[in-house]
């Protein structure tokens, strides 16, 4: 009978060559336990892998949704709120000037608050948020702002010349100045509600990673349980195999024995002649 030399074309053809050097007895299945152990330890070095590019990638989406949440939402929460007390300065001393008149006191004070209130508005500038309809732009505020400054700064140098003037300028202002504080509540609820969603986005990110990171745990104790039983499979198919070799080992030499002592004695030459 003609054997076939030529080596499997297939991969697993290939593996079962390589697994048949090593001579280990197959099980009552018909499949060799060094193949379910080189699967188990294959299996068990990609779910490390895989657990490794999981955790990466898990923790780079917790990161970003954290980052929005922090650079953009609730920043613009804290924004709003700091650009609301600016216009509520900013109106408490319009009404104390235009009640006490325009001294030196007085338009420190609301020189003071306009600053303030244009340090406020650039750092609403400097949120990147995308155009919302029915939420004021930072520049559309500075322009309220700017107007509001513009057209009092100019009632106010010509008081004592003009004082109705000063006094319609003033109205006028405390209209342009609830304006700007109607836009800061919307931009400031705004900024409530995308900061509750942005950390919710964020404690349900969390929540998905631990929940991966379980997953894959999970398997890798799986896999490692297959490990150790296929490992105790080989080992015991080793120990049968050596058994069954000693014993072989042993019943050939007892058989062996009796041959040897049957065997006819050579007749010398003395007895032949």
């Amino acid at each position: 009978m003609v054997q076939d030399v030529n080596p499997p074309k297939t991969p697993m053809g290939k593996v079962n060559q390589w697994l048949t050097g090593l001579s280990l007895p197959a099980d009552r299945e018909g499949v060799r336990p060094a193949l379910i152990l080189a699967l188990s330890l294959g299996g068990l070095l990609m779910a490390i892998a895989i657990t490794g590019i999981a955790g990466l990638a898990t923790n780079r989406n917790v990161r970003d949704i954290t980052e929005r949440a922090l650079e953009i939402d609730v920043n613009l929460e804290d924004e709003a709120d700091d650009l609301r007390a600016a216009i509520l300065d900013m109106r408490h001393f319009h009404r104390d000037l235009y009640f006490d008149g325009p001294n030196t006191n007085s338009r420190q004070n609301l020189n003071t608050a306009y600053m303030e209130l244009q340090e406020q508005l650039d750092d609403y500038a400097e949120i990147e948020l995308e155009p919302i309809q029915g939420i004021t732009t930072a520049a559309e505020m500075r322009e309220m702002a700017d107007t509001y400054w513009r057209d009092f700064q100019a009632a106010i140098d010509l008081s004592e010349s003009d004082p109705t003037g000063l006094e319609a300028a003033s109205l006028t202002g405390l209209d342009r100045l609830n304006e700007m504080e109607t836009a800061a509540e919307a931009l400031d609820r705004l900024g409530e509600r995308r900061a509750e969603t942005s950390l919710a986005n964020v404690d349900s990110a969390n929540n998905q990673a631990r929940l991966i990171l379980l997953s894959v745990l999970a398997g890798l104790v799986l896999m490692g349980v297959t490990l150790v039983w296929v490992t105790i499979r080989v080992i015991s198919q080793f120990r049968q195999l050596y058994t069954s070799q000693q014993a072989a080992s042993i019943s050939w030499v007892r058989r062996s024995r009796p041959r040897a002592t049957s065997l006819p004695t050579p007749r010398t030459s003395c007895a032949r002649r």
